[in-house]
């Protein structure tokens, strides 16, 4: 009898739809997400072997045990297995270690990806099979040990002097301080007073306009006043009138912080629950692989999107281009439907949210290939005849709306200006023509859901798959309470930073960036993952050590680690234990 083809992905959503496109001779099942972890506690410590190269031990996830019983059962039964896990790092971590499992079965393992589920995608992907791409499980790993390392070791130095379920993390208190570091810049900001002057002028006293005083900056009331009594009397000649037409280019297809940036903004979702959603328009086949870095479209998508704009809009003579960011995204695709005769209309089946969502993405994938909207702008310089004093008035209307016609506008279509030319003489008019208006400058603004994840993203902390937990974890330590869509940082949320800032880099902003260059480089090929890691160690192992001390801590007398409070069942009491356990035994009384 003919042995079916193993194809092993992620998520048990997926493989209906997986195994209706691959049809017989397939077997697909899932891994659940990931079904192993690091170890930690007892004798396996934090789980990573620092002086053994920073070796890793992996632990199979208790309630995945059935998961792997069925898939070891499978492979025996199959004659090839195709490790099918999302197309990342996270996913090729997975390929690799449904792979060490497996290996026992002794059958051809091959590792396939594709970002869309698709028929053309999945045939494609299946021409491609390939080897485990090392570097990508290099990065992926590194990321876990160097969170696992700040995680498992800054954490009970932040419980040690706050005296607390706490923690620390090498993104999360990065992020912290953002929220932190814009709380002081608004707390210490110190308004400046400054005046606007506006004038009511009128040609031949029939059409009203309003102008802004264009000259030195007013300061105050005095100064305000002064103006408006010293032009009460004057007429107002134009000096220069500029109009010409303006183009507003359609922004590039949605990568993952965008989409969670918009659904904040327009649909009041959070960064999380936007990733639920497009986790299940993925898995119903209806969207590409939600977790990008890249603005880039494939070539089968691109001539399905200009049949599409061709026939219902009109296309450009020429393509817009968009280059991406990061190098490492290079490889991948934006977030866009999969196939563009699938609208909210077919989707019954979705939920409203979904439907919202889904609809963002289709409607910003037309966009960014379509002409650009064409405003026509108006700009009219004035001076005082007397004074010499300069005000200015501009206009824009919209008068072609390109891909605006795809997203929607409420530009106006007219300018409200009347025609001016060089020359023509304006007078005050109404009965209040001169007003003053006293204005302050303000703080910057508080960050929401949608500005932190762009301000993440910009600064480099993190990836895009991570911001959701990242906001989730800093309001779940409260560190942060969030009033309406507002994030404002708890006073423990600020000790804790400041506590951190004295004593690590890890928390330094620029520091965070560079630690994602180096996962980068590792992912390309670029930088050997001991070399990072162990550069990484050094540094942190030191400030570590200091901030023990500093704060009163304990130093193991033996191997120069922190000493950890730690509790005996057996003698019902608390002790000082070496962190370094079980490699080091050392203890101490309390």
């Amino acid at each position: 009898m003919k042995k079916n083809i193993l194809v092993i992905v992620e998520s048990p959503n997926k493989c209906k739809k997986i195994q209706s496109i691959l049809g017989p001779g397939y077997v697909v099942k899932a891994t659940v997400g990931h079904f192993c972890d690091l170890a930690k506690g007892g004798k396996n410590g934090i789980g990573i072997d620092i002086d053994n190269n920073f070796k890793c031990k992996y632990v199979l996830d208790p309630n995945k045990k059935n998961v792997l019983t069925e898939l070891i059962d499978e492979s025996e039964n199959c004659k090839e297995i195709l490790l099918a896990t999302d197309p990342d790092r996270e996913g090729e971590a997975i390929a690799n270690h449904i792979k060490n499992y497996l290996s026992s079965s002794g059958k051809k393992m091959k590792r396939i990806s594709f970002r869309e589920i698709t028929k053309d995608a999945i045939n494609k992907a299946l021409k491609q099979a390939r080897d485990i791409d090392t570097n990508l499980v290099n990065s992926q790993e590194s990321r876990r040990i160097l969170d696992r390392i700040v995680g498992f070791m800054a954490s009970p130095y932040v419980m040690k002097v706050f005296g607390d379920k706490l923690s620390a993390g090498r993104t999360q208190s990065a992020a912290l301080k953002l929220i932190v570091d814009r709380e002081k810049e608004i707390k210490s900001f110190t308004p400046d007073e400054y005046w606007n002057v506006y004038a009511t002028l009128s040609l031949n006293n029939i059409d009203s306009f309003i102008v802004k005083y264009n000259g030195n900056k007013i300061k105050n009331k005095t100064d305000a006043d002064t103006l408006k009594n010293k032009l009460l009397n004057e007429k107002f000649i134009v000096t220069r009138v500029t109009s010409k037409p303006k183009k507003e280019y359609p922004q590039p297809p949605l990568t993952t912080s965008k989409i969670q940036q918009i659904c904040s903004k327009k649909l009041s979702i959070s960064a999380d629950e936007t990733m639920t959603i497009c986790q299940n328009l993925f898995e119903n086949g209806m969207i590409t692989y939600h977790r990008t870095d890249s603005v880039k479209t494939s070539e089968e998508a691109m001539k399905m999107l200009k049949e599409y704009i061709k026939n219902n809009y009109k296309l450009p003579s020429k393509e817009n281009i968009y280059e991406d960011k990061d190098t490492a995204a290079a490889a991948h695709e934006c977030i866009r439907p999969t196939d563009l005769k699938t609208t909210v209309k077919n989707g019954q089946f979705l939920s409203q949210k979904e439907k919202d969502v889904y609809q963002i993405i289709f409607d910003s994938f037309v966009a960014s290939q379509m002409e650009p909207a064409i405003y026509d702008t108006l700009e009219v310089d004035i001076i005082s005849d007397k004074s010499k004093e300069p005000f200015r008035v501009t206009g824009k209307a919209l008068t072609y709306k390109g891909y605006l016609e795809v997203i929607g506008s409420n530009s106006n279509t007219k300018i409200d200006i009347p025609p001016l030319k060089a020359k023509d003489i304006c007078t005050l008019f109404g009965k209040d023509p001169i007003r003053c208006e006293q204005k302050f400058t303000q703080p910057p603004s508080r960050y929401n859901e949608a500005t932190l994840v762009a301000e993440l993203e910009d600064k480099r902390i993190g990836r895009s798959s991570t911001y959701a937990n990242i906001t989730t974890k800093i309001a779940n330590r409260h560190y942060v309470e969030k009033k309406g869509n507002t994030y404002y940082p708890t006073e423990l949320g600020i000790k804790v930073v400041n506590k951190l800032k004295e004593n690590f880099d890890f928390v330094d902003i620029n520091y965070s960036a560079l630690m994602e260059e180096k996962l980068d480089n590792i992912e390309e090929g670029k930088l050997k993952q001991i070399d990072m890691l162990t550069d990484f160690y050094k540094n942190f192992k030191k400030q570590l050590d200091k901030a023990y001390i500093d704060n009163g801590g304990v130093l193991c007398d033996k191997c120069s680690s922190p000493m950890v409070e730690r509790f005996s069942t057996k003698t019902n009491k608390k002790f000082l234990g070496c962190s370094k356990w079980p490699k080091c035994n050392n203890i101490k009384n309390i």
